[in-house]
């Protein structure tokens, strides 16, 4: 009887392992397909800056923008929560 527990409990953590590493596995596929994409991303990009330089000023002023647009935006965030704590 001891045998058949033991044979049960060694068969739920082969299964629980394989469900880890199922687990595992397709979090590991997700992060490649996600660093495939930015790779592709990157390529795309410095092909299209190589065949036009005033894109580069373009994308550098883009990316200030959003960067001013998110600082106020955290700034603007965290007042309101200020306001909504010093409410009653």
């Amino acid at each position: 009887m001891a045998e058949a527990n033991s044979d049960n409990q060694t068969c739920e953590e082969n299964c629980k392992k394989l469900k880890d590493l199922e687990k595992d596995l397709e979090r590991m596929i997700e992060q490649m397909e996600k660093m495939s994409i930015k790779t592709t991303w990157m390529m795309y990009e410095m092909v299209a800056t190589r065949k036009d330089p005033a894109l580069v000023d373009q994308i550098r002023r883009l990316d200030e923008s959003f960067l001013q647009c998110k600082e106020e935006i955290k700034e603007k965030w965290k007042a309101m929560l200020e306001e909504t704590k010093k409410t009653p």
